[in-house]
């Protein structure tokens, strides 16, 4: 007669998504088998613990040369991609359900989810206004129509104010603190999980509201450097103002000196404003990319942070 076996769950490891080509580290494929209940080290939370790890080594990379970069901010829409793949693999292991269905952090928790994805609503909302400014701004470029560059340019500013308060309420949307730690000095291995993944998903949740802040602040600062080189332009090339001179042969002689003046201004004036519009074309085309890769990654953050709050929400009302 054959022996009696242990049952034992198998599951994959996490890893990034195929589009995530930015993230550095990419882990190979493997296979653990385990039938204890998930801790600090089992290989999901270790796994999700790395993943937060490096996301909140990039929100904190100010000082790096990349910062406020398009390929900077790419990197981090991928990492809080990664982290956000990491924590629905935790919340669907079938262990995990009772320490969160007894924590008293869930319902606090689902509300930090809904803050999160509503900023991320909103930040999908600002990107498709700051693409149509953005071509505003391209077109009234080409045709210098200093009019209405002028006001693109205001326009686009406008908007990165408003991406920057985007940024506050993401900031601001991490708001359930972990549990404090038993009192009892041995703590039992089946109260492990109660007390460790709480304080987990807490943590993963607080890194991701501070890189979205950065993220999202981010764009509006290279918003913002995507004008910069346009607003000496606009903001020049007023009437110049004369000065009454009642002296004729002094008139003559401040006539033919100004006049001399501005031809040279005028010739210096064509190459500084040749490379000054060249180098704003470049960089609104450099922000117009990013914002497209912002959309489609913008997007598949806010799915996964509403799938995250359903899948929570179906541990706390199992089917029957």
């Amino acid at each position: 007669m054959a022996g009696r076996f242990q049952r034992t769950i198998t599951f994959p490891s996490p890893r990034p998504d195929a589009s995530c080509t930015t993230v550095a580290t990419k882990r190979s494929s493997y296979r653990t088998r385990s039938s204890s209940l998930p801790v600090r080290f089992h290989p999901i939370i270790s796994n999700l613990d790395d993943d937060v790890a490096s996301l909140r080594s990039w929100s904190e990379s100010r000082s790096s040369p990349q910062a406020g970069s398009s390929t900077f901010l790419l990197v981090g829409v991928d990492l809080i991609s990664v982290v956000l793949a990491s924590l629905s693999d935790l919340l669907s292991h079938p262990q995990a359900a009772d320490p969160l269905r007894n924590s008293p952090i869930t319902d606090p928790y689902l509300d930090d989810l809904m803050r999160l994805a509503d900023s991320y609503d909103l930040f999908r909302i600002s990107l498709i206004n700051l693409s149509h400014l953005q071509g505003e701004t391209q077109a009234a470029l080409r045709r210098w129509d200093s009019a209405r560059l002028a006001s693109a340019v205001r326009a686009q500013r406008k908007a990165s104010k408003d991406i920057i308060r985007i940024a506050t309420r993401a900031k601001a949307a991490a708001k359930t603190k972990p549990p404090p730690p038993p009192l009892e000095a041995s703590v039992s291995l089946d109260s492990t999980g109660v007390i460790i993944l709480p304080v987990v998903f807490c943590d993963a949740t607080f890194a991701l509201a501070a890189a979205s802040a950065e993220l999202i602040s981010g764009l509006a600062v290279l918003s913002n450097e995507a004008t910069s080189p346009i607003a000496p332009v606009v903001s020049t090339g007023g009437p110049v103002k004369l000065l009454k001179i009642w002296w004729i042969v002094d008139l003559m002689r401040w006539k033919s000196r100004a006049r001399r003046r501005a031809m040279e201004r005028k010739k210096e004036g064509g190459m500084e404003r040749s490379m000054e519009r060249k180098v704003a074309t470049e960089k609104l085309e450099g922000l117009k990319k990013c914002i497209i890769a912002l959309e489609s990654g913008s997007e598949k953050v806010f799915r996964a942070l509403v799938n995250a709050r359903v899948t929570v929400l179906n541990i706390l009302t199992p089917s029957i």
